[in-house]
């Protein structure tokens, strides 16, 4: 699959195969291009035992305007997409930015969220199993769903009136309050 690093799985599937089959052959059972296998057949080493590429394949085309242009727009407002952004680098500098450096653009501003963006709100999904009333239920006894019959009769009648019906049971449920504070 292009742009996936091959595995030293991969390196060891496609030489115990290819002791058998052809090289075509051999790369499809292992999941990797016939490109690869002759690269592979070439390699002295496993992909692992290789040094890990610390270059860059071109010239970065946004470095001249990130750090004076665009880095002050998203602090600005950092919700602006990298469309907007890149339609305000082309009417500033007419000619000079074509749309082909737009998902460039987004790679960069993904990661200057992630460093610097604003704080994501935590949410935390609850769930409720059908014919239960929520999850609290599964605090009162062993099954969530089926309460006792004593707890069920007066979990309805709490229910209906949304608030504790004696001083003994509102001991043990903690409801959050009616009145505002």
């Amino acid at each position: 699959m292009p742009g996936k690093r091959i595995t030293d799985h991969q390196v060891h599937k496609y030489k115990q195969h290819r002791n058998k089959l052809s090289q075509v052959a051999s790369a499809a059972k292992a999941g990797i291009s016939e490109r690869s296998a002759r690269r592979i057949e070439d390699a002295q080493s496993l992909p692992s035992q290789r040094p890990a590429r610390n270059w860059r394949t071109r010239e970065d085309p946004l470095s001249a305007v990130w750090d004076s242009e665009v880095i002050p727009l998203l602090q600005a407002d950092a919700r602006l997409n990298a469309v907007t952004l890149l339609e305000e680098l082309q009417r500033r500098y007419p000619g000079q930015w074509d749309t082909s450096v737009l998902r460039t653009l987004q790679r960069r501003i993904r990661l200057w969220r992630a460093k610097f963006g604003a704080q994501r709100e935590v949410y935390f999904a609850q769930e409720h199993p059908p014919g239960c009333q929520g999850t609290w239920l599964s605090r009162l006894s062993s099954s969530p769903c089926r309460p006792s019959a004593s707890k069920r009769s007066m979990w309805r009648r709490k229910l209906r009136s949304h608030w504790p019906s004696n001083r003994a049971a509102s001991a043990w449920v903690k409801r959050p309050s009616l009145q505002p504070s």
